[in-house]
């Protein structure tokens, strides 16, 4: 969407908004001048939005949402994900660096390290200093892999915090992580197709009739054939099952495939679109510097040993992953930088997060879904294990629900019960 575009459509909705830009720094460090790759500090334009909430007494909440690679104003406030999520309070919603309508990174590859949780933070410190004051203190939600970023947030700023919320998102190995998103994910599908057993013989139908002149994507990074099929594994984290019949119900005998694939297309096309900045986050942030072939690697070889072949799933994100064509030169260049460990992780440290938690008197509340295939439980659980150690269990909290990865807007009392809980502290 132009800006152009979304600023008209903010006059036709009438939405109760402020937006703007800050201007931020690339090092998150005024003085540092030029890095050991010749890359120079510069200024960046980060894009904010303001909904403005029913009570005006409330605290302001920053919106980290998931991602990586995927702008506020890419997603969720194209569908309207953004008006009626707590509507009492102030969201700051932002377009994090590299995303959306805030500046983007030059081509030079070493210059994506910069665009990593560790800087979205740093600018979301700047949003704050700017738009609130020095002093303030907001609340900070994440959901996915925002729910990350709450957590190296509060790790580098909790002093700027009342409290975080994280949903949707584990602080785990990534083998744990991918694991139990396919098990889950196949335990779900294998449930959906016994309540709704007609629509099992729909998608085998629209998979035999996919073919390699069907594509999703662009000309650097795509989907074709049947490999699309793949993309409906999301579908199982987000919706109901009924949501997911509905959807099903709706495509028609002639049309179904034209159908599946105008369905799919946004979703797809918004993963294909975060590329390299979605693969440089995750090698710094998510996956402890493993690079996919060695991720996928290992996820396939312990599914093998615990009796579970992808191929034999009419889902899988494993293999969506695998099968996605990358004809851009920057992957290229990228996978050999990844080979060569150029990108050093910038994991959470868990000690340091427990005791800036302690130090600082602010909450974190973690809240998993039991039927969250994107963010599978055990994740949670692994997370959950580790913290133990730190003896933190009046500051670092663990929920467990049974909704899915869209439940942090479907249970908004929840979260409502939080934040009144900090705000009377």
């Amino acid at each position: 969407m132009e800006f152009s575009e979304f600023k008209e459509k903010v006059r036709k909705k009438k939405y109760n908004v402020e937006f703007g830009i800050i201007e931020s720094n690339l090092f998150a460090d005024e003085d540092k001048k030029i890095d050991e790759f010749g890359i120079r500090n510069r200024g960046l334009k980060i894009f904010y939005l303001i909904r403005k909430g029913l009570d005006e007494e409330s605290p302001y909440i920053i919106f980290f949402n998931g991602g990586p690679g995927i702008g506020f104003s890419e997603q969720f406030f194209e569908h309207d994900g953004f008006s009626d999520f707590l509507p009492n309070y102030n969201i700051i919603f932002m377009d994090q660096r590299g995303t959306g309508f805030s500046d983007k990174p030059s081509q030079n590859l070493n210059e994506y390290k910069y665009f990593t949780s560790k800087y979205i933070c740093y600018d979301a410190e700047e949003i704050r200093k700017n738009l609130l004051c020095e002093t303030s203190k907001w609340v900070v939600f994440g959901q996915s892999f925002g729910g990350h970023i709450v957590r190296k947030y509060l790790e580098l700023y909790s002093e700027s915090a009342l409290l975080g919320i994280s949903h949707g998102y584990g602080e785990c190995s990534p083998l744990t992580m991918k694991i139990n998103i396919e098990k889950v994910l196949f335990g779900q599908v294998k449930e959906y197709f016994e309540e709704y057993p007609e629509d099992k013989k729909v998608f085998i139908k629209i998979k035999e009739n996919l073919f390699e002149s069907d594509v999703i994507g662009n000309n650097e990074r795509y989907l074709k054939g049947k490999d699309i099929m793949d993309v409906f594994s999301f579908y199982f984290g987000l919706y109901t099952y009924n949501k997911i019949h509905e959807i099903v119900k709706g495509f028609n005998e002639i049309d179904m495939k034209k159908q599946f694939l105008g369905e799919i297309r946004y979703l797809g096309n918004l993963i294909l679109n975060s590329g390299v900045l979605n693969a440089v986050v995750a090698h710094i942030d998510l996956v402890d510097g493993l690079t996919d072939k060695e991720l996928y690697k290992i996820t396939e070889e312990n599914l093998l040993q615990d009796g579970v072949n992808i191929n034999d799933e009419l889902f899988s994100t494993i293999r969506l992953s695998k099968n996605i064509v990358s004809k851009s030169k920057n992957f290229i260049e990228l996978d050999n930088l990844f080979e060569r460990k150029n990108f050093s992780t910038d994991p959470i440290n868990l000690e340091i997060l427990c005791n800036k938690l302690q130090e600082n008197d602010v909450m974190l509340y973690v809240i998993g879904s039991r039927n969250d295939s994107l963010t599978p439980v055990k994740a949670i659980e692994e997370e959950k294990c580790l913290v133990e150690s730190y003896n933190v269990d009046n500051y670092y909290k663990f929920i467990f629900s049974e909704g899915n990865h869209r439940e942090w807007k479907e249970n908004q009392k929840l979260l409502e019960g939080f934040i009144r809980q900090a705000k009377f502290r």
